[in-house]
C-alpha cells in the first residue's frame, strides 16, 4: 500500500515556497515497501531420552548435563570435546554418575545470519515427578573462524541465538541453528513405577 503523504508534501512546499507564491503549492506520492520474513520453525534432530536411568526411589533428582555438546552433535566449528555430554548425575540416577543418557537436539530454520531468541520453560509434569530442562543454544559466527559458541539458557529467560549463514565455516548448515536439551528429573515423594514410561514435556518459544 502506499501511504498519501500529500499532506506533509503542502506543509513543506508552504514553508520553502510561501514567502514566494502562496499559491504555488505541489504534492508527490511517496513509496513505502513492506518485507516479511520467512517463519522460524523447530525440528527435532535427536528426541531427548533419559533411557532406563532413573531409579523409582521417592524425592530424588537425575540430572543430564546438556551444556558442551561436541560440534558434531549441533553443527558448529567450535570443536569441543564433550566429555560430560549427556552424563547422568544425582542419586535417582543408575550407577550414580556412570549411565549416559541422550541429550535432545533441536534446529531452529529461518533466515541464515540472522538471531532469533530462544526461551525454554517449564511445563507441569504430574504428581510424580517435575522436569526443568537445562541445555545451550548455538550463536554462529558466521565467518571463516572457529568461532562458534553454544550458550547455556536461563529456563524462562529469552537466550540469543544466530543463525548460520553460507559463510559460516566448519559443519554447520545455512538458515539454521541448533539448541539442546537436557534437564533435572525431580521424583515425587510417592515415587515411580518400575518398567513404566513417564513423557517429559518442556515448552519453547522462537522469535526474531
Amino acid at each position: 500500500m502506499q501511504p498519501n503523504k500529500t499532506k506533509l508534501a503542502l506543509q513543506i512546499g508552504a514553508v520553502v515556497l510561501g514567502a514566494l507564491c502562496a499559491s504555488n503549492s505541489y504534492a508527490d506520492p511517496f513509496q513505502a515497501q513492506v518485507s516479511t520474513l520467512d517463519d522460524v520453525s523447530i525440528l527435532t534432530v535427536t528426541a531427548l531420552d533419559f533411557g532406563e536411568n532413573i531409579t523409582t526411589t521417592a524425592s530424588g533428582e537425575c540430572t543430564m548435563d546438556a551444556d558442551q555438546p561436541a560440534n558434531t552433535d549441533v553443527l558448529t566449528d567450535a570443536n569441543v570435546t564433550a566429555t560430560t555430554y549427556g552424563v547422568l548425575t544425582g542419586t535417582n540416577c543408575v550407577g550414580g554418575g556412570a549411565a549416559i543418557g541422550t541429550p535432545g537436539v533441536y534446529s531452529v530454520t529461518g533466515i541464515g545470519g540472522l538471531d532469533v531468541n530462544l526461551t525454554v520453560t517449564t511445563l507441569t509434569q504430574s504428581d510424580d515427578f517435575t522436569f526443568a530442562p537445562q541445555g545451550c543454544g548455538v550463536v554462529h559466527d558466521n565467518a571463516g573462524t572457529d568461532g562458534d559458541v553454544c550458550n547455556a539458557y536461563t529456563l524462562g529467560a529469552p537466550l540469543t541465538m544466530t543463525l548460520a549463514n553460507a559463510t559460516d565455516n566448519g559443519a554447520s548448515s545455512a538458515n539454521l541453528a541448533h539448541f539442546t536439551v537436557g534437564g533435572t528429573i525431580t521424583v515425587g515423594a510417592t515415587g515411580l513405577s518400575s518398567d513404566t514410561n513417564y513423557p517429559v514435556t518442556f515448552n519453547v518459544d522462537v522469535v526474531y
